[in-house]
């Protein structure tokens, strides 16, 4: 299992190599970059996306009939599984196909735990949103209203927002 500071410096190089400093993070881009062929297309209830890697081919699906944040951290998601060495062929949880529920957004399974918080650090590093979190905080004081104006300049959900900043013990929101 990757640490989690593993996974940080790891996320820290691919935004370094592909020149990224600032948010929101392009996440197809880079995830293309590293040969990965993304189809974007509507799944079955419940699958949020797949990852597949054999013999040097990638290939990542997301599901379309989910919103764009959704859609991104999914990208995220098993860009990360491709990243840290998943083989063979991955969905979202159960028996051969794994389905996005409420026991695997619980975070039990360590490979879903680490695709997790790959996604949440490449699309808000720590770095840039502790950065982006000062500069806000200077103008606002409103702990939900910065959450929602970071949500929408790293292209992400405010809850994804909101757990990333209270994960990082940045602030909660109630």
């Amino acid at each position: 299992m990757a640490t989690r500071a593993k996974i940080r410096e790891l996320v820290r190089e691919i935004l370094s190599a592909h020149n990224i400093t600032n948010a929101p993070i392009d996440v197809e881009r880079i995830a293309k970059a590293d040969g990965a062929t993304i189809q974007y297309r509507p799944f079955e209830k419940g699958v949020s996306g797949f990852s597949y890697s054999e013999g040097g081919k990638k290939i990542i699906g997301v599901n379309v009939a989910e919103s764009d944040v959704r859609q991104r951290f999914t990208l995220a998601h098993e860009f990360g599984h491709l990243t840290l060495g998943i083989k063979g062929l991955h969905y979202d949880q159960g028996s051969g196909l794994q389905f996005r529920n409420d026991v695997s957004s619980t975070g039990t399974d360590k490979k879903e735990i680490e695709a997790n918080f790959f996604a949440a650090e490449l699309l808000m590093p720590q770095h840039m949103l502790v950065s982006d979190l000062e500069e806000i905080m200077k103008d606002r004081n409103d702990a939900e209203a910065i959450a929602e104006e970071l949500a929408q300049i790293y292209s992400v959900s405010n809850q994804a927002m909101n757990v990333r900043l209270t994960s990082l013990g940045l602030f909660s929101i109630a």
